[in-house]
């Protein structure tokens, strides 16, 4: 986590020093200086509140726990390459910017004039180089994040779609339950109604089955009481 959030600082630092490169370029030709010195200044500033966030991040004690020491002097060294790259933006800001003499009733042509030989300017070539790799980066990171998130927005459709039809059987399959618990509750009705008529049959029969035994035993006694008067 702590990894993820220095690597965070690492492109919006980056972003910040192609813009702030990209600005300065832009300001050698631009007629409102003063609004560009003042854009580039906070660009300037929102840079080393990055760099001091990760100072913070590298030296709190609750991260620094899940470091190792290696692992810190990587980030601090990272973090000195990037106050010496800010230093130098600034140094180029100033020259190119703030501390060049300009006549705004001259045609003189303000652009920034580098010189790869150079030291200062082979410098900031290697940051421009730097800057702009870093953005092709990001770029690149981000082409396949939104591919990414295309693919799982196309995997979700797929299973909410599958999600739908497996509903839609459930909802027959418990349909065809009811009915098939209504049959079963009409077919219980009707094998306890022929349950009770069966019994009735039963009881009609027994009640005719003692009728003719006692009508039987009671003609047999009439005969034997004529014979014997």
């Amino acid at each position: 986590m702590t990894s993820d959030i220095l690597r965070n600082y690492e492109q919006q630092f980056g972003v910040l020093c192609a813009d702030i490169t990209n600005k300065i370029s832009i300001s050698a030709n631009s007629s409102d200086r003063k609004s560009s010195i003042a854009t580039i200044e906070g660009l300037f500033q929102d840079a080393l509140e990055i760099i001091e966030q990760m100072e913070l991040e590298v030296r709190d004690a609750n991260s620094s726990k899940k470091r190792t020491q290696e692992q810190k002097e990587k980030y601090l060294n990272i973090i000195n390459s990037y106050k010496a790259e800010l230093s130098l933006l600034e140094k180029e800001f100033d020259r190119q910017v703030r501390n060049k003499n300009s006549s705004m009733s001259s045609n003189t042509n303000f652009e920034i004039q580098l010189n790869e030989n150079n030291p200062e300017d082979s410098e900031l070539f290697d940051l421009k180089r730097k800057n702009t790799e870093s953005l092709n980066k990001m770029n690149r990171n981000l082409e396949n994040g939104y591919r990414m998130v295309l693919e799982s927005e196309e995997t979700g459709n797929n299973i909410l779609s599958d999600l739908f039809g497996q509903r839609e059987q459930m909802t027959r399959a418990r349909d065809r339950l009811r009915e098939v618990n209504n049959n079963l509750g009409k077919s219980s009705r009707v094998v306890g109604t022929m349950t009770r008529k069966a019994l009735q049959n039963k009881l009609i029969l027994f009640g005719m089955i003692v009728f003719l035994i006692l009508t039987i035993v009671f003609v047999i006694y009439l005969v034997i009481k004529k014979k014997m008067s």
